[in-house]
């Protein structure tokens, strides 16, 4: 062992050199600069900036997982997915009973609308032709309008 001192031969590695070196942890020292800080964990949500913006950009949002391997991303958004479904049955569950009454309530409806279109379209051609005859120079519109107007056919 020529030229090793003896310190070398007890601490090959320098551990007790790096451990001096190191932040006692008590709070008293400088915080590690942000190089040296772990990354937080933000799972993913509808509050992620990168999920909920107006276009999805890929690459911001992988340089936002940069810290997550790719099938952990994958097993992470395959996670996400799942709670969306189980979300999106939620509303649906919630809404089905008032969606369901909505469509019972407005069966035959349409029949009913019908009967109000004809007089709804000769009280149109009415006010029409009144207003044609308050206003002259309007008549030309309103031969036009009245034309337009569905036929009692």
């Amino acid at each position: 062992m020529h030229g090793q001192t003896d310190f070398d031969t007890r601490d090959p590695f320098q551990l007790q050199r790096l451990a001096d070196e190191l932040p006692d942890g008590d709070g008293d020292d400088e915080p590690l600069d942000s190089q040296h800080a772990l990354p937080s964990y933000k799972p993913l949500s509808r509050d992620d900036s990168y999920l909920s913006a107006e276009t999805f950009d890929i690459e911001l949002f992988l340089q936002s997982r940069s810290y997550t391997s790719l099938p952990d991303l994958r097993t992470e958004l395959r996670d996400y997915l799942a709670t969306l479904k189980e979300e999106l049955v939620q509303l649906i569950n919630d809404d089905y009973e008032a969606f369901i009454s909505l469509s019972t309530d407005l069966r035959g409806e349409g029949t009913r609308l019908q009967r109000l279109k004809w007089p709804l379209a000769d009280l149109k051609s009415q006010t029409l032709v009144r207003a044609s005859q308050n206003a002259p120079h309007n008549h030309l519109w309103t031969i036009v309008h009245v034309s337009r107007s569905p036929s009692k056919s």
